[in-house]
Order: structure tokens, then sequence, then C-alpha cells
């Protein structure tokens, strides 16, 4: 009885005045992603700790927004799935209107066209959004309107994840959520009243002066891409910036959003204080809006546009108020976003910069302190003077950087597995050039209408960044190649970020210290100690017509390949390689025939380090056709000797016999699908059958 006494007595003292917004969040996040099915339930369990810490009033806005965000969660849930049952599952002739909701496309002939283009479809009977293909030479602009025919595909799965001889799961679809279609004939039609059109127009006025003068047509497209995100950069640059940490910079989203308000209240200081903030935050929603409403502009000007609001009312604790009330309004409104990868970078890494921009504000009124008590004209003082306003102006740049790729990397580590050990050095330069370029685009902007002179030197100042941020990226892609390592576990995770917040927001100068120390011991452990690696094999099925992709991944990157017999395979290979870091293939084949191959184009785009071994001996010589694939895919019949150990036990079987990994593979096929056994060195058996299914199956295993 005293026991349980003591336990009660000690819970009813850990009751603490909660920051009110900050439980709002996590109330509502917490049953939009439970109503969505993001979470399971058992996760509802782990804040039921919670409810002693809360007051009554507390307690009841909890509940209240818990069970919005639940049922918010539920019904877009039941929306979303009625959608996509209502569509055709099969690949069929359709015809109707088509409406362009693609914010990145533009106008403008500088600009490069989109492959692949956002739009509404209305056939009459239902109307859904789906990934279209236009024809060649068509351009569609946001709200144009077409009547069309033409093909309609599915969203079907790129692939089904076999486990315990049965169908557990299926791999994304190849170009989204969303069905595809391709247009076949395109007939204008009476465009859409969209009131983004307005804002659509005013983005192809603004391009026009921004472009001007710019003779370079791929740093024409990096400037429209990076300030309002219309159009794409080139793919050669795309892989630079991904392998360079910085592709971010090419998203409208909170960097362009708070940096663009940071410049407009500097521009406007000579505006009264309220007015200032008043006006930052109509531009602000203005900019949104032109660069075309995307989710993550449109988080981060709802977040700037509330604060710019509190701001301007002189209420406390602005910048994290707005944050948590902005994660309120998106949990409700879209709790789809609540799982999202974008949303837990945007958020997490605004956390920490807010509670850093606390630790700087400390430091330096501490400083300002000390200032204050020395005597004012004593040569120290003026020294001192100067070296605190040097730190107060210089000292902010590399701290935020850092803390914002340290904000990143837990999630990146768990949801990506990629480290872009380049993404330190490129993003510190980044944030001196970031300012630069938004700076030569507004003074571009407004000065280059008025004087050619003027719009002469913003088109070079942007010119010759675009040249340095496109050198800075080549050259870290090259000294920093991106690397693929094993997923920590989840209690790491936890713990990063546990001690990244407590490094920043403690009050006691030891704890942050710890916290820190730790923070950084769990970071090097994740890359100086990762987990332990073995050779892993993957195999591809589809259909029992064609031979099965093997693939057997070494723990050093180099991974070798037995057959690519269709796209679809080679695709999907490329896909799930890429993602375990594989860099270096070496492919074989069982039979110099053309079906045996027909999907390396496929595999062949997604990687630069390839090599096509020579035929086995003994086998056909290869034909027309089979070299005219290695031709289209960039290859030739190189005089390597296969070094793989092919042999063909039947029609539909094969054995390889892999000597450098002591792993022995044997394929057959059966009546309940394609049987394989696998051997290892140490006489270790892996088997698996793969059943018949028209979507390609899925194997992965670990060789341990």
């Amino acid at each position: 009885m005293k026991f349980h006494l003591q336990v009660l007595q000690t819970l009813t003292q850990l009751k603490c005045n909660w920051h009110l917004t900050t439980l709002a969040a996590v109330s509502t996040g917490l049953g939009a992603a439970a109503g969505y099915k993001i979470l399971p339930w058992y996760f509802l369990l782990l804040p039921l700790v919670m409810l002693y810490t809360l007051n009554r009033r507390q307690l009841i806005l909890s509940l209240v927004l818990f069970i919005s965000g639940i049922i918010s969660g539920i019904t877009h849930y039941h929306i979303d799935r009625y959608h996509r049952q209502t569509l055709p599952h099969h690949k069929t002739a359709i015809t109707g209107t088509i409406t362009c909701l693609d914010r990145r496309t533009t106008a403008l002939n500088s600009v490069s066209g989109l492959r692949i283009v956002n739009s509404e479809i209305d056939t009459g009977e239902t109307v859904f959004e789906a990934a279209v293909i236009y024809p060649d030479g068509e351009r569609a602009f946001y709200g144009d309107r077409h009547r069309f025919s033409g093909m309609f595909y599915p969203s079907k799965e790129s692939g089904l994840i076999c486990r315990d001889n049965q169908i557990a799961g299926a791999y994304p679809p190849l170009y989204g959520p969303r069905p595809l279609v391709i247009v076949k004939e395109l007939h204008p039609d009476i465009p859409v009243g969209s009131p983004m059109r307005f804002f659509f127009i005013c983005r192809d006025f603004l391009l026009k002066n921004l472009l001007s003068r710019i003779k370079n047509p791929i740093y024409a497209d990096m400037a429209a891409c990076l300030f309002f995100g219309a159009g794409r950069i080139p793919p050669v640059q795309m892989r630079n910036f991904v392998a360079s940490g910085t592709i971010h910079l090419f998203s409208v989203s909170g960097l362009h959003v708070t940096l663009l308000a940071g410049i407009f209240l500097i521009l406007l200081k000579p505006v009264p204080f309220c007015w200032r903030y008043r006006l930052t935050a109509l531009l602000a929603l203005f900019y949104v809006l032109c660069s075309g409403a995307s989710l993550p502009a449109v988080r981060a000007g709802t977040m700037v546009i509330i604060w710019c609001l509190m701001r301007s009312m002189l209420l406390p604790s602005s910048g994290w108020d707005s944050m948590m009330l902005t994660w309120c309004i998106f949990a409700l409104l879209d709790p789809e976003s609540t799982g999202s990868l974008s949303a837990q970078y945007s958020f997490g890494i605004t956390a920490a910069l807010i509670l850093m921009m606390k630790c700087f504000r400390k430091f330096f009124a501490r400083q300002k302190h000390i200032l204050s008590l020395m005597p004012p004209n004593a040569p120290l003082t003026r020294r001192r003077r100067k070296l605190y306003r040097r730190q107060r102006n210089l000292a902010m740049i590399p701290a935020v950087s850092t803390t914002a790729f340290f904000a990143g990397c837990g999630i990146s580590f768990f949801r990506q597995n990629i480290f872009t050990p380049g993404s330190i050095p490129a993003n510190l330069f980044l944030t001196l050039l970031t300012p630069l370029l938004f700076g030569a685009m507004i003074f571009k902007m407004f000065t280059g209408p008025f004087s050619a002179l003027c719009d002469e030197l913003g088109a070079m100042i942007l010119e010759g960044t675009f040249y340095l941020l496109d050198n800075l990226t080549l050259i870290t892609a090259q000294w920093f190649p991106m690397q693929y390592i094993p997923a920590p576990p989840l209690w790491s995770i936890i713990l990063f970020y546990l001690f990244l917040f407590g490094s920043l927001g403690l009050h006691d100068a030891v704890k942050r210290k710890l916290c820190f120390l730790g923070m950084i011991s769990i970071f090097f452990f994740w890359y100086l100690f990762p987990l332990p690696q073995h050779h892993s094999l993957l195999v591809i099925s589809n259909g029992s017509d064609k031979p099965a992709l093997i693939a057997l991944a070494s723990p050093g990157g180099c991974t070798e390949i037995v057959d690519v017999p269709d796209r679809e395979s080679g695709s999907l290979a490329g896909r799930i390689l890429r993602s375990k870091g594989a860099d270096n293939l070496r492919i074989h084949f069982s039979k110099a025939n053309a079906g045996n191959i027909s999907g390396l184009p496929a595999l062949a785009g997604q990687f630069d380090n390839i090599t096509v071994t020579d035929p086995p001996p003994g086998k056909r010589v290869p034909g027309k056709v089979f070299r005219r694939i290695l031709k289209q895919s960039g290859f030739r019949l190189s005089q390597i000797p296969s070094p793989a150990d092919l042999t063909t036990l039947s029609p539909d079987g094969l054995q390889w016999k892999n000597s450098a990994a002591g792993v022995t593979v044997n394929v057959s096929a059966a009546d309940s699908g394609r049987e394989i056994r696998v051997m290892t060195a140490n006489g270790k058996v892996y088997q698996q059958i793969l059943p018949w299914c028209s979507r390609p199956v899925i194997w992965e295993c670990e060789l341990k």
C-alpha cells in the first residue's frame, strides 16, 4: 500500500505546465497519423503517460484536438480509397477533358518542357488526377483545358514482394501513386477559371524579366527552377546536386520562403514595425502562390505568415508557436503529410534552428552584459566590441548550416539509408551563395525594367553565381561520393534526436555538453561502425517464358547479375540495387539470346559503371538483335571472359556457382512457381518459391 502511495505521489509531482501549442501539435499529429493508418493503434499507448502531466485545461485541449485529428485522418483515408477504387484496373482507351494542374509548367520557351505532367482527367463518369504524357511538341500551361483521346494505364505495383512462398507486399509504382495517361489527340477547350492562373501569369511575367540577358540556357533552367519551381534542371546537374546533398535548393520550400522574407524585412526597415511584418507576410504569400503553391512551399509560407502576424502583434514565442500551429493546420487538412519525409525535415530542422537561435541569443546577451561592465573607452573594450560584432554577424552562418545538417541526418539515415559526406562543406558554401542568388534576383527584377545597365549587371551576377554553384556541386560530387549504409536501429535514431534537442534546449551548460557529446558519438558510430554487411541475393521472376534475373551483391558494392530478361525486371532491379549502394555492376547471361538482355537499357540508364562480360564458352554466337540491344545500351561485347560458372540444367533451369562469394544458386520451374535454392560456403541453405504472377515477383535474401 505504501509503495502504491509513493508511486501516486511521484506521478502527481510530474505535472508540469506544458506549452499549449506544443501539446496541441503533438495531439493533432498523433490523431491524424493514427486515423490515416500511418501509425499502428498500439503506438497510441505511449502518449498515455503524458496524461499524468496535464492539468484539466490541457487535458481537454489535447483530447479535443486528438479526436479531431482522428476524424480528419479517417475521413481523408476513406475519400482517397474511394477515388482509387473507382478507377479502371486495366489498360483501356479513354476520352474526355484534361486540365493541366502541374505547377512546374510555364509558357516561356526558354524553359525546357516536362515529359510527365500532373493533370486532372474528366471522362464524364469519374474525375481523377493522373500523370500525363502529352504528344511531342505540345506544351501545357497551368489551367489549360483540352479535349483528348488516349490510353489509360492503371497505377500498378512495379513488383510484388515474396516471403515464405507467399506474396507479402508490393514495391511502389514506377511513375508514382497515380495512374498514367498517354495522350494521342489533343484539341483546345474552354480554359478553367482557376484563381491560380492569375498568379502563374504573374510568374511568367517575372520569369521573362528574370531570364532576360541570361545567355547560358542551362543557367536559365536552373534559375527558373530554383526561384519559381518552373521547369527542371538538366540530368547532369541533377546528379551532381543529389550527390553533393544540395538538391533541396531546387524545391521551393522553407529555405526560399524564409530567405526571401528576411530580405523583404531588411528592405522594408524604414516602414513602421507592425506594417513591415504585415507587408512581408503579404509578399511571402504572393511568392508562395507564384512559385506554384507546392506543399512544402505552402507549409513554409504558412509558418512565415503566422510568425510575421504574431511579431506584428508583439506576441511572445512567435517562432515556436507559428511552427506548432502550422503543424496542427496541416495535420487536420492533410493527414497524409504527417508521415512524409518532407514534413519531418521541415519541422525537425526548424525546431532545431529555433532552439539554436535561443542559445545564441543567450550567449550574445551575456557578452553584451560583460561589455556594459567594462570601461567604455578602454582599448580592450573596443577590441572586445569589434570581436562581439564580428561573432554576431558571422558565427550564425556555419552554426545554421551545421545544425540543419545534423537535424536532417537522423531522418536521412533511417528513411533513405543515404549519407552524403560532401553535404557539410557544400551546404556551408551554399549558405554564402544563396543570399547572393536571391539578392541578385530581386535586384534584377526590380531594377532591370528601368535600367539596361542594372539588368545586365544582375544577369552577370546570376550567371557567375550559378557557374560557381555548378562547379561546386561537380567537385563535391567527385570528391565525396554518396554512401549507402544499412538503416540504424530505431532506438539510436530516437537517442540522436533526444541528444540533439537536449544540446540545444537544456538550461544547464554541463547537460548541454553531455548531450552534444552523445549526439556526436551516435553520429560517428553510424558512420564508422555500421551494421555488419553480408552478401545479399536478389531474384526477380517475371513469367515462365523468361529467365529469372539474379543479382548477388557483395559488401564492397560490386554486384554480379545474371540475365536481364525484360525492361520491367531491369528497371526494378536498378531501383533496388541503387538503394543497397551498388555502384559497380558486372552482367553475365546464361544464353546469347536477345531475350536474356532485353532489359539491359533500363538497367544501364541507372548506373555509370557496368561491365558486360563475354558469352560463356560453348554458347550460341550472339545474333544481330543481341548486338543491337548491347549497342543501344552503350556497350560492346567485351573480351573479358565470364568468371561466372553458369550451367543450363533445362529450358527453365539454371545453376550458378560463384566461387568468390562461395554461393551456389539453383533455379528451376514448377507448377506452383519458380523454385530458388541457395547454398552458402558454410553449408546454410535458403529456399523460396516465387509464385507465377502478372507482375514481377521479388525475393531478397541476406546470406549470413
